[in-house]
This record gives structure tokens, C-alpha cells and sequence, in this order.
């Protein structure tokens, strides 16, 4: 069985050399007024018009080779019908201006992102193949999350698939949300307000999780510390609410495969409500320890489009953690890293094929492994799965 091929190896992983380090910015104490946080500097105005556009063109119009080999690879793979259980939609006026420490984050890259936007994508990004796609409100900071909620709903269709985004100060608003039912997930974000949430319950309070829990209603846990630190917590959620769909987003934020990761998905495994979405993850290490230990059925794909449209390596430096290395001068990179490792990005393709190949890589792992069908676990992870949780009416025993 042959790997994808993704650059500098599974997951477009570089190791960095003994000694380098580089500096990441540091969040300063901004606490989250209720209102939106203006944009008050030039910069700031001027990112807020034309960061998504440019970044666009750049995944569209500026593929290196590489990248289309690999799109070639990876789509040849896919399913008929992929359900992408991992993207947002903000609609075009709820965006209201990131903090200073927000622009300097990878998800500061699209402000906004219409469902428009994702038909321009699409084909770039599946070919000829249908896609249905979980639709999320970006629940970050600086944005009108009520806005937000109303965009999903009103764009809603069989291929457009709305989730819920929780106001953690606002529980009577999200509890009714929630019981109209029309909602097919619901996300909720440590970065909701700044400094961010510490603990799960913070930002997703036991009565948004009871409610879930009575409605089979799936949680998009995007986990506010990565999942060895924080596993107490999400066993401990997924023991009192058996009945509620867990989706680890990010497979739970670890950057490594490493013992710790390992011992944290086994601490999972026995609760069965408990899953992991694909989305942003380039190491397949990473995505074969979630299909090794939760097993395939309880594996979802994602993209988090629109950030998948972005370009860059992802580089392990020994002191200083894994760091975003960018092909495009986008505006959040660290001109350290860039100065150091900016050559290991040159010819980088999107995220979106490095993940999708990530995925494929470990689907195709675990069948070696165990004798499974590959194109049937692929099936389950693009489609059953989440047709079965998000209650598509497509999904069959």
C-alpha cells in the first residue's frame, strides 16, 4: 500500500534543528466586552476588507505543483458523497472587528465567509463530488453570534447543514435556539470571549449539554487545552450525558502522536458517544491513534474551511513547540519563524490536501492493520458517520 506523498514527509511534518527557537505571541489580558470589539486601527480596516479575497486568489491561483498531484491522489479516494462535518459560514454583517492579539491568529485569515464563497471553492477542493457541509458560525470573538445563527438557518438546505453557536453569557437566547430544533449540531469556543475559557464548562454550561444530551444533538468540542491536559473533563461530560454525541474537533488538538495523546484516547475509547473530527490535522500519526484506539466508526471528516484554504508547513522546534510555517506572506506569520524555516514552506500545498491525505494515509494504516476494507472505512469516516449523528436521512445500517 502506497502512501500519499505530502512534501517533507507523513503530515508535511519538519523537524526543526537542536537549539532553534522561535517566539509565538503571547495573549494579553483583554477581557470580552458584550458588545463587539471595534476596528479601530487602519491596518485593522483595511485587513477586515480584503484579507478573505486575497487569500482566495491565492489558493487558487498560486498551487504549486505539488499540490496538484496530491489533489489528484487524495480525490481519487473520496466517496460520491462527502459530508464535511467541519466548516463555518458567518454571513456578510457579523463581522464586527478582531482584538489586536485576534490578528495575529491563523483564524483571523477570513473575517467573513458566505456559503457563496464555498461554491467558488468547491470544485478546487472535490471535483466532481457532492458535498454536504456542517455550517458553523465562526464562535470567536469579535462577532455577532446571533447574526451568525441567523445566516446558518436562513441558508440551510439538504447540502447546507446548520450548527448552533452557544452564547455562554446568553443561555436563555441558546436554550431556545436549541429547542426549536432546527439546528443539526451545536458548536461552542474557549475563544468566545479573551482571555478564553479555561474549562469546558465554562463555555458549554450543563444546561446547553443536558439539553443536547435529550435531543441527540452532537457537541463540536473544540477543547480548550490540548485533550492529555483536558481528557478529565470530556470523560467526565461523556459519562454524565451518555446519550450525547461528543465530536472532538481537531481530533482533540494534539500536535503529536506521543504517549500522552495515546493514554488520553484510550481514556475515551470506553465512552462511545465520544468522536474525533479530522479537521486541520496534517500528521497522520495523529489520525491513526484516533481510528486505532476509537475505532473507525467514531472518526468523521473535516476541513474547517475556510482556514483549509491556507498554505503552510507545519514545523516541530524543540524548544518551542510546532509552529506555522506560511507558503503567502499572510498577515499573522511570525517573521522569526518565516526567517528560520520559510524554506520547508515554499512549495507547501493548501491544508486541505495535506489533512485529507493525512486521513487517507491512516484509514489505509488501520486496514493493513487489521485486514478492514479500506474503502469502506472510507466510507464511514467521509459519509455514514456523520450522515448517522447530524441525522441527514441518508445514513443506513
Amino acid at each position: 500500500m502506497v502512501a500519499l506523498h505530502v512534501g517533507l514527509g507523513f503530515g508535511a511534518v519538519a523537524q526543526a534543528h537542536q537549539g532553534d527557537r522561535v517566539e509565538g505571541a503571547v495573549c494579553p489580558t483583554i477581557w470580552a466586552d458584550p458588545r463587539p470589539w471595534p476596528s479601530t486601527r487602519r491596518t485593522q480596516r483595511m485587513l477586515d476588507e480584503t484579507v478573505a479575497e486575497t487569500y482566495v486568489e491565492w489558493a487558487l491561483r498560486e498551487a504549486p505543483e505539488e499540490e496538484f498531484r496530491l489533489r489528484d491522489e487524495v480525490l481519487s479516494r473520496l466517496p460520491d458523497h462527502v459530508i464535511d462535518a467541519h466548516t463555518h459560514a458567518t454571513g456578510p454583517e457579523a463581522f464586527h472587528g478582531f482584538s489586536d492579539y485576534g490578528w495575529t491568529q491563523r483564524r483571523s485569515s477570513f473575517p467573513r465567509w458566505l456559503v457563496t464563497d464555498s461554491g467558488s471553492v468547491s470544485d478546487h477542493l472535490y471535483g466532481d463530488r457532492a458535498v454536504s457541509r456542517l455550517r458553523m458560525p465562526q464562535p470567536q470573538f469579535g462577532y455577532d453570534h446571533r447574526a451568525e445563527n441567523a445566516y446558518v438557518r436562513q441558508v440551510a438546505d439538504g447540502h447546507n447543514l446548520p450548527a448552533l453557536c452557544v452564547l455562554p453569557n446568553d443561555l436563555g437566547y441558546t436554550l431556545t435556539e436549541l429547542r426549536s430544533k432546527k439546528y443539526r449540531a451545536v458548536k461552542s469556543y474557549p475563544h468566545y470571549t479573551e482571555p478564553p475559557f479555561r474549562y469546558i464548562v465554562d463555555f458549554f454550561p450543563h444546561e446547553i449539554l443536558e439539553t443536547c444530551a435529550e435531543q441527540r444533538t452532537p457537541i463540536i468540542l473544540h477543547v480548550p487545552r490540548p485533550l492529555p491536559e483536558c481528557v478529565h473533563e470530556v470523560t467526565e461530560i461523556a459519562r454524565r450525558y451518555p446519550q450525547l454525541p461528543i465530536i472532538l474537533a481537531h481530533a482533540g488538538r494534539s500536535q503529536h502522536s506521543d504517549r500522552a495523546y495515546v493514554s488520553a484516547l484510550r481514556r475515551c475509547a470506553p465512552h462511545m458517544n465520544v468522536h474525533a473530527d479530522s479537521s486541520m490535522v496534517t500528521d497522520t500519526r495523529v489520525l491513526g491513534s484516533v481510528v486505532r484506539e476509537l475505532g473507525p466508526s467514531r472518526m468523521l471528516y473535516g476541513s474547517d474551511e475556510p482556514f483549509s484554504l491556507l498554505r503552510y508547513r507545519t514545523v516541530h522546534t524543540k524548544r518551542h513547540g510546532s509552529l506555522a510555517v506560511p507558503a503567502h506572506p499572510y498577515h499573522w506569520e511570525k517573521p522569526d519563524a518565516k526567517r528560520r524555516y520559510g524554506h520547508m514552506a515554499t512549495h507547501a500545498p493548501m491544508i486541505h490536501f495535506q489533512s485529507l491525505a493525512a486521513l487517507i494515509n491512516a484509514i489505509d494504516w488501520n486496514s493493513a492493520r487489521t485486514g478492514a476494507d479500506p474503502d469502506e472505512t472510507i466510507g464511514l469516516v467521509f459519509h455514514d458517520t456523520a450522515a448517522r449523528l447530524f441525522k441527514t436521512g441518508e445514513h443506513h445500517e
